[in-house]
Parts: structure tokens; C-alpha cells; sequence
């Protein structure tokens, strides 16, 4: 989530070599295609992680229903 918040200042989305040869208007776009990229791979994974929490979360509930029925 930090990650999502200041990833473009944190993270290095353009290597040296690249702002040596590349035109600022070329590394400009560059670097907000790789950040748009990473923006949307972290949203899945959270999604994905928010979604496996919910499942792990509901079928522990279930079974310990179970549990203190028996």
C-alpha cells in the first residue's frame, strides 16, 4: 500500500543508461508506462490477497461453528 502511495519516488522507473541516451520527453513517457504498470500489478495482488483473506476468513468461521455445535 506505501508502495502505491510513493512508488514513483521510492522506486527507480528509469535506469542510468537511460537518462543519458534517451530525450526527456521519451523517458518522461517511459517512466509513467512503468509506473501505470506497476500501479495495476499491485491493485490485482491486493485484490487477490483481499479476496483469499475473505475466503480463508469465511471457511474458518464456518468450521468453527462446526466445532462448538459438536
Amino acid at each position: 500500500m506505501i508502495l502505491l502511495v510513493f512508488g514513483k519516488s521510492l522506486l527507480g522507473f528509469a535506469t542510468e543508461n537511460e537518462k543519458t541516451y534517451f530525450p526527456p520527453f521519451l523517458l518522461d513517457y517511459l517512466v509513467d508506462e512503468r509506473y501505470k504498470l506497476f500501479r495495476t500489478d499491485a491493485i490485482k495482488a491486493l485484490i487477490y490477497v483481499a479476496i483469499a483473506a475473505v475466503a480463508l476468513f469465511l471457511s474458518l468461521k464456518k468450521n468453527s461453528t462446526r466445532i462448538l455445535l459438536w
